[in-house]
């Protein structure tokens, strides 16, 4: 039988809600404004959040080991998250397919921008939706928070509205 301090348990409405472009969240732990330093490094954590996100959003760098929690926007990102942000950006941009397919080899700092291949590749399904016909790109999202990229790509094909 597990003690009853071993678990803290928060209901969703007494959680802590951040609202971002991209992320309702409700979420029992420190991110977005709510920081509080006994409320860090859990190490194996079990996430139960209330997450709304925004189709087609996310983050442009993902690397959590190096954000900067809890302090925002308030630092200039690092290198290796703005040169990533601006490759990815140009790519897409320039319909640059072949070279975003071999982002881990051709983008600078792509390992410590993406070092897992997870939150990158969704990308490509929005990619491989218009593929085969002209289609536009629009950035929706962008700046930094945590010293990651949070720019998020609006992607269609006009003839596919018509």
């Amino acid at each position: 039988r597990m003690a009853e301090s071993a678990i803290d348990v928060r209901r969703a409405d007494s959680r802590y809600r951040t609202h971002t472009g991209w992320l309702d969240s409700r979420h029992s732990f420190s991110f977005g404004n709510h920081y509080h330093p006994d409320n860090t490094h859990h190490g194996l954590l079990l996430v139960s959040n209330d997450d709304v996100v925004k189709p087609g959003s996310g983050f442009m760098t993902h690397n959590l080991r190096l954000a900067r929690f809890g302090f925002g926007e308030s630092l200039p990102p690092p290198s290796w998250s703005t040169e990533f942000d601006a490759w990815a950006n140009e790519s897409v941009g320039e319909r640059e397919i072949d070279q975003l397919l071999d982002f881990e080899h051709r983008a600078p700092a792509a390992h410590l921008a993406h070092p897992t291949t997870d939150h990158f590749v969704p990308l490509f399904v929005a990619l491989g939706a218009v593929a085969d016909r002209p289609f536009e790109t629009r950035s929706v999202i962008d700046g930094f928070e945590w010293g990651l990229s949070k720019r998020s790509f609006e992607i269609s094909a006009p003839e596919a509205t018509r």
